[in-house]
């Protein structure tokens, strides 16, 4: 019993590490000298929006990857509507929008 406890224990730990770092291998491809930056991918989203800043509540900017590719995820409310834009964190390409009322 207590042999399997330990072998249990050794491999939870080794699938941790192994975890650990292959965030850390993803987390390095990115190169934060050539991000666009949250401000640019805000007014990117808002341009494409047709709005200002001023029009927008709840506006929220966050860098995401997904299957290797960085984005910033794009958030903002109007009275009547929810925007939701995926804006490509090198390039300023929109690569996802989403408006709901």
């Amino acid at each position: 019993m207590k042999k399997s406890i330990r072998i249990l224990i050794i491999c939870i730990l080794a699938a941790a590490l192994i975890a650990g770092g292959a965030v850390y291998l993803i987390y390095q491809t990115r190169d934060d000298e050539l991000l666009i930056g949250e401000e640019p991918a805000q007014q990117i989203a808002l341009s494409d929006a047709r709005l200002a800043e001023n029009q927008v509540s709840e506006l929220k900017v966050k860098l995401k990857l997904d299957d290797g590719v960085w984005y910033y995820d794009v958030r903002f409310r109007t009275i009547a509507l929810e925007y939701e834009y995926e804006i490509e964190a090198y390039t300023g390409a929109i690569l996802d929008k989403d408006i709901d009322d």
